[in-house]
């Protein structure tokens, strides 16, 4: 068992001069712009804290420009693995898993690196396994799968007995081609979060020698525990997303195809029963 970590594709956005020379800042393409506004209140606040609006087109495709090209550098190295597995002779006897802990907003919304939230361009992360003999090859798998699917796929690929504790479910049946029909299944995301906007706005004290340094470039001192009682709530099924976040209104996005969300509908009185069906499979989940 082998785990290998790159650090990039991540703030601070750098790569190597011979991966960065490949690509110009003119061939980035900027993203269709959805307001932030569009979308959660919380949003809408850490757009405005972070001063997203005083980023420059040209500040957004030179930031794409380092992203492309570290991409293309674990591109390259991921390859030097795969290679290797087959001088040596073990691929038919590996499973190889790519994946990435969060995704980046990356020109979404005008906006750059993370944050507490839980909207497509952060969860949707590759997910690419390749296990020659043992998966089939080149197919895009239409299902929904999350993170934790990955230790009991591991399992039923080894024959081991998988608890029904266990959280998550094995995609073995799926990476071997055949195609569930789960339209009911839904994946799940939770996490504690500070109030990123509240903290810049009201507390963050700027020396007077950063002032003109846009806040999504610096360092912040952030509190040293998150609050337990902050916390916000993603189910995403093959048509919606529902997001919870304690002190917010509630989020409803239909999911379109295009990976990015575009108005929130919460607030739409025929949706409220689904809404209400989402709150209920949430209380299950994580109850409050």
């Amino acid at each position: 068992f082998l785990v290998i970590s790159y650090h990039d594709p991540h703030p601070p956005y750098m790569a190597p001069s011979e991966y960065s020379s490949k690509f110009t800042s003119e061939e980035m393409t900027i993203p269709e712009f959805i307001p932030a506004s569009s979308l959660g209140t919380r949003m809408a606040d850490f757009y405005r804290a972070m001063e997203f609006d005083k980023i420059k087109d040209s500040d957004l495709t030179e930031t794409m420009r380092y992203y492309y090209a570290a991409i293309s550098y674990i591109d390259e190295n991921v390859g030097r693995l795969i290679n290797n597995l087959h001088h040596k002779e073990i691929a038919e006897k590996t499973i190889v898993i790519f994946t990435a802990d969060h995704g980046d907003f990356m020109g979404e919304h005008r906006m750059v690196r993370k944050g507490m939230f839980h909207y497509e361009a952060l969860l949707h992360v590759p997910m690419i396994w390749y296990g020659p003999g043992q998966i089939e090859s080149q197919f895009i798998v239409n299902n929904l799968a999350q993170s934790v699917d990955i230790v009991p796929t591991i399992g039923d690929f080894l024959g081991v007995e998988i608890p029904k504790s266990l959280p998550g479910r094995s995609l073995k049946p799926i990476l071997q081609g055949q195609e569930l029909k789960d339209s009911d299944h839904f994946v799940f995301s939770s996490s504690l979060y500070y109030n990123l906007p509240d903290y810049i706005l009201n507390n963050g004290e700027i020396p007077d020698e950063e002032k003109d340094i846009p806040l999504h470039t610096r360092v912040l001192k952030m509190p040293d525990e998150l609050d337990d009682k902050k916390r916000t709530a993603s189910i995403r099924n093959s048509k919606w997303r529902f997001i919870k976040t304690t002190g917010y209104p509630s989020e409803l996005y239909k999911i379109d195809g295009s990976w990015v969300e575009n108005e929130n509908l919460a607030g739409k009185p025929r949706y409220k029963d689904m809404i209400a069906e989402f709150e209920r499979q949430m209380a299950e989940i994580w109850p409050e």
